[in-house]
C-alpha cells in the first residue's frame, strides 16, 4: 500500500540542536516517492493539520510547533529508529481526512510500527480510534 498519497511532507523551519543524540538526528523524514521498508523504524510521527471543525482556531500550526520541540529531546535509545511521515493531507472533507488517517494506522499497525500522532484537535479522536479499535492487541493512549 502506498501511504504517500495521503501525506504532505515536514516542511522544517526549525533550529534543532545537533548533539549526536537528538531525536531529529535519529529521524528519517519521509518523501514522496521513497520507496521504505517500514518495519525497519520502531516508532513513526504522524501530524494532522486539519482543523475544520476544531472550536479551537490555529490548531492547524500544532503539528509543526509541537515538532520544533521533539526533535531536540535526547533520543531514549541508540537503537531506536524513528521515521517523520509528514503531516495527513486535508481531504477534500473531513470524512476524507478520517479515511486517511484510518488507513495510515492500518499500514503502520500491520507493520508493527508505534505511531505517535499529534496536532489537530480532539476532533481527530474519534477517527483514530475506529481505526485502532478493530485491532484485538492495540494499545492507545490519549
Amino acid at each position: 500500500m502506498e501511504i504517500t498519497q495521503y501525506l504532505n511532507p515536514v516542511k522544517l523551519s526549525i533550529p534543532v540542536k545537533e548533539t549526536g543524540c537528538s531525536i531529529f538526528e535519529h529521524t528519517f523524514f519521509l518523501k514522496p516517492g521513497d520507496d521504505v521498508d517500514v518495519t525497519q523504524f520502531q516508532i513513526a510521527f504522524l501530524g494532522v493539520t486539519d482543523d475544520r471543525n476544531s472550536n479551537n482556531p490555529g490548531t492547524s500550526a500544532s503539528a509543526s510547533t509541537i515538532r520544533r520541540y521533539l526533535y531536540n529531546l535526547q533520543i531514549p535509545s541508540k537503537t531506536t529508529n524513528f521515521i517523520d511521515l509528514g503531516d495527513v493531507k486535508d481531504g477534500a472533507s473531513i470524512n476524507d481526512t478520517y479515511f486517511a488517517i484510518g488507513e495510515i494506522i492500518n499500514f503502520l499497525e500491520k507493520a508493527n510500527v508505534f505511531i505517535i500522532i499529534f496536532g489537530a484537535s480532539q476532533e481527530m479522536i474519534l477517527p483514530i480510534l475506529i481505526a485502532t479499535s478493530s485491532k484485538q492487541n492495540s494499545k492507545i493512549s490519549i
